[in-house]
């Protein structure tokens, strides 16, 4: 509780008139207190017919798991502790106490006592709103009620699984294995499926000797891609990782594709695994197959921590190298900022891609192409603009040596990361690259 502006400004009148009848000889002495008796009094009724803040609960509705990136709703709603009370007649405001994984208005107004407040979920975690401020004025509106309310909001931010949780990348997959695209790759796989009469049109390499001579007859086998195969998820988790890019941090949005893609490659029948790095290997999960393996990896992943360390890429391919003792599909969620650090990783990525498939994901950077794009009228404006568009430049002569060296290079947008990479990824199943 503490005085309105409207109170100190009768104040600083009643100490006003309470002079003047000091000064002017012709006033009693008297008199220079009553203009300071009447504002107490004004106040003390002005408390005594106001709804304080004892006669004011709060009730908020309980979080639940919010996906990264997205808004979750939080229902307030005021009631009066007193049979048959009312809510203040001015208008209530609040303020929630700030906590880092979360974003919202810094104040709101509860209109008739409730409102549903968005509150945008910024960062993985578990994350806890344990205050909420209240403000209100008193009936005459001379005092500010300011009551704080002890809460204990708790929400846990996992990882973006909307493609999964819609359908869509299912769909994507049956398609994939049991449609069209399927029936495009007989002859064309390394897993035995089933015989069939030969018929003019189908490739004479596909045609059994030993059971045609057996049957009298020709047939031909027929082959499906083959399953089973090994995937290795290596999420850099350095501090590049940790800037912002359309809200989210990089690492955030990598980790949203990269269990779209481990989904998808349990659908296909594949074993997914998590290898996750920074100044030094992490974290290292084998591939295993089965949901109750993609459950484990969306759980590590939602675990992992917002590094500040430099990525050393050295220490972390070559441990990886080391860990796998058969040909994998390797996705490397990962990025670079000057010709050194891309230099140490076209290396190692070299010496992996002589044993496994890669594929190397990186989002653009918005950064660098704003102040390519944007118009300049000094000399500093030029001088940045150069700079930015000699480092892009430099990128793109890093994605083309790893082009050049059989590796699938993905810049994409956060938007486009994920169809992006499932389709990359239908084509190397296709294509029977591992």
């Amino acid at each position: 509780m503490r005085p309105s502006r409207l109170l100190l400004w009768l104040l600083f009148a009643a100490l006003a008139l309470s002079l003047v009848a000091v000064i002017v000889p012709a006033l009693p002495v008297d008199w220079a207190l009553l203009p300071l008796a009447v504002v107490l009094i004004a106040t003390i009724f002005d408390w005594v017919i106001s709804v304080g803040p004892r006669s004011i609960e709060v009730n908020i509705s309980h979080l639940r798991e919010v996906f990264v990136g997205e808004h979750l709703e939080i229902d307030f709603k005021l009631n009066s502790k007193r049979k048959n009370g009312s809510l203040p007649r001015s208008e209530i405001k609040g303020r929630l106490a700030h906590v880092d994984g979360f974003e919202t208005r810094e104040e709101f107004s509860f209109g008739k006592g409730n409102i549903t407040l968005p509150v945008l979920a910024k960062q993985r975690g578990r994350w806890t709103i344990d205050r909420l401020w209240l403000y209100w004025k008193s009936r005459l509106g001379l005092i500010e009620f300011i009551p704080v309310r002890k809460i204990d909001l708790a929400a846990a931010v996992v990882p973006n699984i909307r493609p999964i949780t819609s359908g869509q990348i299912d769909f994507d997959m049956r398609t994939a294995i049991f449609g069209e695209k399927q029936t495009s790759q007989r002859g064309e796989g390394s897993e035995f499926h089933q015989l069939n009469d030969y018929v003019q049109g189908m490739d004479p390499r596909s045609i059994d000797w030993k059971h045609s001579a057996r049957q009298n007859r020709l047939v031909a086998k027929e082959m499906r891609a083959e399953r089973n195969h090994q995937i290795i998820l290596a999420m850099d988790n350095g501090h590049l990782m940790r800037e912002e890019i359309n809200g989210l941090a990089r690492i955030d949005h990598k980790i949203n594709a990269a269990l779209a893609l481990a989904w998808a490659g349990v659908q296909g029948g594949d074993q997914v695994g998590l290898f996750a790095f920074d100044a030094r290997p992490r974290q290292y999960t084998p591939a295993q197959p089965g949901r109750v393996a993609f459950a484990r990896l969306r759980s590590q992943m939602a675990e992992l921590q917002y590094s500040s360390i430099e990525t050393n890429h050295t220490l972390a391919l070559a441990t990886l190298h080391e860990r796998l003792n058969r040909r994998s599909l390797i996705v490397v969620f990962s990025d670079f900022v000057d010709p050194l650090s891309a230099e140490l990783l076209l290396e190692h990525l070299a010496v992996l891609n002589r044993h496994h498939v890669l594929v190397f994901v990186s989002l653009h950077d918005p950064l660098l192409q704003n102040l390519v794009n944007q118009r300049v009228e000094t000399m500093d404006g030029v001088a940045r603009s150069v700079s930015a568009s000699n480092l892009l430049a430099e990128r793109r002569l890093v994605f083309e040596k790893m082009s050049s060296m059989g590796i699938d290079v993905i810049e994409t947008t956060p938007v486009e990361m994920t169809p992006n990479l499932l389709n990359t990824y239908l084509a190397i199943k296709a294509k029977e690259l591992i």
